[in-house]
């Protein structure tokens, strides 16, 4: 299955399955400790199926290729999470103790913070409630749409329809751009801050 993004907003209660595999033969192999088996197997067909082996190949390519940015952004956004909460805490520690000492911390990590949430609602709404209010005005956000491909893509034994295609490379268009967004906000922006915070003597903000 995907990587669970850690929350408990509605889009996230039901684990996203891996996708199924071409027909083949497949190798699985279990280590514990200092023992390893293996084992072959083969995959087939169903026996009336008209799909070419090509249009199951074609299938099986693009269903790996959405469930490994699935991936990407599950572990980008529990990664914007931890880093939020982090922001969150310290401004409110540093915000308690400055004192108009001029630091200007807990004013940088809110709006580091923002910066972060407001990357992050491009991907997935955080704090959403359950029932339909919440999720209509907020709308569906990008992990959600391409949540929803591979079932249209595996719904039948048969190559993806160009249709497929060109939704999955108009969401991936617009989720790398975010992902990269934020990677630059934690090379960039992140260690200005870490430095301010370490001259005052408040600790860091780690990234996972």
């Amino acid at each position: 299955p995907v990587t669970k993004v850690e929350g408990s907003e509605p889009a996230l209660e039901e684990p996203l399955t891996g996708p199924i595999v071409a027909p083949g033969d497949y190798t699985v192999t279990l280590k514990a400790g200092d023992t390893e088996l293996t084992e072959s197997f083969r995959i087939v067909p169903p026996v009336n199926t008209t799909a070419t082996p090509e249009d199951l190949a074609a299938q099986e390519d693009l269903l790996l290729r959405i469930h490994r940015d699935l991936n990407r952004i599950a572990e980008t956004i529990n990664g914007m999470r931890d880093v939020r909460a982090q922001l969150d805490a310290l401004a409110k520690r540093t915000k308690a103790r400055e004192n108009g000492d001029g630091t200007g911390i807990s004013a940088d990590a809110e709006a580091l913070r923002d910066k972060v949430r407001a990357i992050e609602e491009t991907l997935l709404m955080p704090d959403l409630r359950n029932g339909w209010g919440d999720a209509i005005n907020a709308g569906a956000r990008l992990w959600e749409k391409l949540a929803g491909l591979p079932a249209v893509v595996a719904l039948g034994d048969y190559r993806p329809t160009d249709a497929a295609e060109a939704v999955y490379a108009d969401l991936k268009a617009r989720i790398d751009p975010q992902i990269e967004a934020f990677e630059t906000l934690v090379a960039d922006d992140l260690p200005a801050l870490n430095a301010k915070v370490a001259k005052a003597k408040h600790g860091a903000v780690l990234v996972p």
